[in-house]
């Protein structure tokens, strides 16, 4: 019979917590670890921890079980894949016990959320009163003990429809900012991504790309053309050479994660709200999509547009442009102004209501997502975002 290396991993993961020879970690925190990794097995069992150490050259047996832990608490914090374990094995050997418990001690504790709680928790959003109008929909917002990808994994596991909504990373200044639970933003999110390869789930690629928005004809006709049209747009949004070649994409440092092989929906919007001039929705329906996992740029902005929906609002718009007989009338009336304000007085205009564009929560879709995977330069997050509000 075969050893239970996850079994073994634990037990002395337990005596050294005990020992006091992991910083910080208690054996409740050790327990805490072992019941998500025995919620969401990512070692197949604990066999990806046996790495066939040869007699003449392996370490001595508490080092061994030290590399092992070590191994195990990198994998879940998302530090190392799984493959790269025993190439990682030979990487750290020669570190040293006391160096082993350091790193086991801090990634167990950002696994757990132990450093940074309110960060780095996973919160799920679902909707409370749907929008409409001048008002966006509101939501109940429930704080986790897990971070994200261990969320998007237990419930892919229990059948529902996951997939990951990722939103204006384009610019390559984005995500290494702000830090939370020892990682950036842009760490974060790479481990989502790499989360969603791993378990087969469908990407939304969304970029603001005013050109390729604009190649299908006018954007803000979509929903008017025929369905023909529509199914044809959406199958081209779903092929690798569509996203391949188009002119404004994810920044290659976290599109590198998701390709190849990840089923991805590359959709170029006109502006903000990713709803608005897409057929966004035409693809969420047609994937069955239940819990969105939402990540990118900007929180306050474009992901909140997406999730809450944009208010329906009354605006002045120009009607035609104006004549130069008639902007010279406007200047003969009042010399002083210069040619542009003369333009703009002579310009007839009229009021305009825009339309309510729905979110993700107004389509009855849950939101999964965290404030160390939405990037916000320096703002701190505005209210719809409920408990997570006011964070910087």
């Amino acid at each position: 019979m075969g050893k239970d290396r996850l079994k073994d991993s634990f037990e002395y993961l337990k005596q050294r917590a005990m020992a006091g020879e992991l910083p910080g970690i208690t054996n409740g925190e050790v327990q805490a670890f072992k019941a998500k990794v025995e919620k969401l097995d990512l070692t197949n069992g604990g066999n990806a921890l046996s790495l066939g150490w040869k007699d003449t050259n392996r370490p001595d047996k508490d080092t061994r079980a030290a590399i092992r832990a070590y191994l195990l608490a990198s994998i879940y914090n998302g530090d190392i894949n799984v493959r790269d374990a025993r190439t990682e094995a030979v990487n750290v050997e020669a570190e040293g016990r006391e160096s082993l418990y350091r790193k086991i001690a801090t990634r167990v504790r950002q696994y757990l959320c132990s450093d940074d709680p309110i960060n780095t928790q996973a919160v799920f959003y679902r909707l409370k009163t749907k929008g409409g109008g001048t008002q966006m929909a509101t939501a109940v917002c429930e704080v986790t003990t897990s971070r994200v990808v261990s969320e998007m994994s237990d419930m892919h596991m229990i059948g529902t429809r996951v997939a990951v909504v990722l939103i204006d990373m384009q610019d390559q200044n984005v995500g290494e900012d702000r830090v939370y639970g020892g990682k950036s933003i842009l760490e974060h999110q790479k481990a989502v991504l790499a989360a969603a390869k791993d378990l087969n789930l469908i990407v939304y690629d969304i970029v603001i790309d005013t050109k390729s928005a604009y190649a299908f004809g006018d954007p803000y006709q979509l929903v008017n053309i025929p369905l023909e049209q529509k199914r044809a747009i959406i199958a081209r949004q779903r092929r690798d050479s569509y996203e391949d070649k188009a002119p404004v994409r994810t920044m290659s440092i976290l599109r590198d994660y998701f390709k190849p092989g990840t089923r991805v929906r590359h959709i170029p919007k006109p502006s903000h709200p990713a709803f608005l001039g897409t057929l966004f929705s035409e693809h969420l329906k047609s994937d069955g999509t239940e819990i969105a996992v939402v990540l990118g740029f900007d929180a306050n902005q474009c992901i909140k547009a997406t999730v809450f929906g944009v208010p329906s609002e009354i605006r002045e718009e120009a009607e035609l442009e104006p004549t130069a007989e008639e902007v010279q009338a406007v200047l003969n009336l009042n010399s002083k102004l210069t040619l542009p304000e003369a333009q703009k007085r002579a310009t007839p205009t009229k009021m305009v209501t825009t339309p309510y564009v729905p979110g993700l929560l107004d389509l009855g879709i849950w939101v999964l997502t965290s404030r160390s995977i939405m990037a916000s330069r320096s703002r701190v997050f505005e209210s719809e975002w409920g408990k997570l509000s006011g964070l910087p």
